[in-house]
């Protein structure tokens, strides 16, 4: 008989967990069935191939269940390459920054620049960021391609022309390049048939005029740049590396700075004092990820490093600068403050929100 009762009290608990799901999942589900249905026509690409604004605009305020699905019918407007429709789709409220479907390291304004240099004007004129976090920009984009409009239209909204991929190369440098290695041509050719190819030494010559002619590369650290050194490095051999290296302003590695170095190395606030000391910028940021030195000083595991954001603080760091995800170092210290009651990050927070920076945060 126990063994009855205690089968039955197990149905009993297994039946109420299965209403309980379906009384959870059932609205959910038949809401976005509504959703859904409200998005049927807007939701396609075929639609917004060559839909003109009035048409697009009328679609969206037919189906305003559809503007929760802004940012899908974004992608899909901008790769069907009408730029009438990406704006109406911005004035909706559509973000410009929207990553790639395809690309996730990459925003819509690289495909864009790739493919469409009209949706990339209108993309820019409804706010996008000409230098969108990330070592490989808009304009290295549209100078691989050939894209001589989309080269001028990235320079007049300032796209910056000395930005530096990981491997140090300019967009001069990339157009020097590709301008004149064929197997590369021929390989772009394979990669997107439908694309035209980029044309060589016609287009490298236009690209070259607007950018100006080459930079050297960023001048190598040498130790200054290598995690080990600034595990064990005392005042006085940083002071021998600083002499016996570049000038603090070439203190360029690969995707960042010194700084960034030293302090994803571990390294204690006498280095991060030392390289602030000599030049080094507070609000530099790593190519790939948009993070700043601030940002490695609230991201030590479940620490934040009090004596070195203090120290940052006081050189000008900004703790209003977003990441590449749209974290700053600010919102950064409040989640972790609250998300593991740690006290250091919530006296990191206090004194980011006290922090007058030398200069305005950088544009993403």
């Amino acid at each position: 008989m126990e063994g009855e009762g205690t089968k039955r009290a197990w149905g009993k608990a297994a039946l109420a967990s299965v209403l309980l799901m379906a009384w959870t999942v059932c609205p959910v589900f038949s809401l976005s069935l509504d959703r859904d249905a409200g998005c049927l026509e807007l939701c396609w690409e075929q639609f917004w191939i060559g839909v003109d604004g009035i048409e697009a605009t009328a679609a969206l305020a037919r189906n305003p269940a559809a503007l929760s699905y802004r940012t899908a019918m974004l992608r899909l407007a901008a790769g069907s390459g009408n730029p009438a429709a990406v704006a109406a789709l911005l004035r909706a409220g559509a973000p410009p920054n929207v990553r790639s479907e395809m690309n996730r390291n990459q925003h819509l304004l690289h495909e864009a620049a790739r493919h469409n240099g009209e949706v990339g004007s209108v993309l820019l004129k409804g706010g996008a960021f000409p230098n969108p976090p990330g070592a490989w920009t808009p304009l290295h984009e549209a100078v691989r391609w050939g894209r001589v409009d989309a080269v001028a239209e990235l320079l007049n909204a300032g796209a910056n022309p000395e930005a530096y991929t990981l491997s140090g190369e300019t967009p001069a440098d990339l157009a020097e390049r590709l301008g004149s290695d064929e197997s590369a041509l021929r390989l772009y050719r394979e990669e997107d048939a439908v694309m035209p190819p980029p044309c060589g030494e016609p287009c490298k010559d236009d690209i070259l005029a607007l950018l100006g002619t080459p930079r050297p590369s960023p001048t190598p650290c040498g130790s200054l740049c290598e995690p080990e050194f600034w595990r064990s490095a005392d005042r006085k051999q940083m002071q021998m590396a600083v002499e016996e290296g570049p000038a603090p302003p070439n203190w360029k590695a690969p995707g960042g700075s010194a700084l960034h170095v030293a302090m994803k190395a571990g390294a204690g606030p006498s280095a991060v004092e030392f390289l602030l000391d000599h030049g080094a910028d507070p609000n530099g940021r790593v190519w790939s990820t948009g993070e700043t030195a601030l940002h490695y000083a609230v991201s030590e595991n479940s620490r934040c490093l009090i004596p070195t954001i203090r120290l940052l603080l006081a050189h000008g760091a900004d703790p209003n600068i977003p990441d590449e995800d749209g974290w700053t170092p600010l919102e950064r210290a409040k989640w972790k403050s609250a998300r593991w009651f740690d006290s250091g990050c919530g006296v990191a927070v206090q004194l980011m929100e006290k922090a007058k920076p030398r200069r305005a945060a950088l544009s993403r």
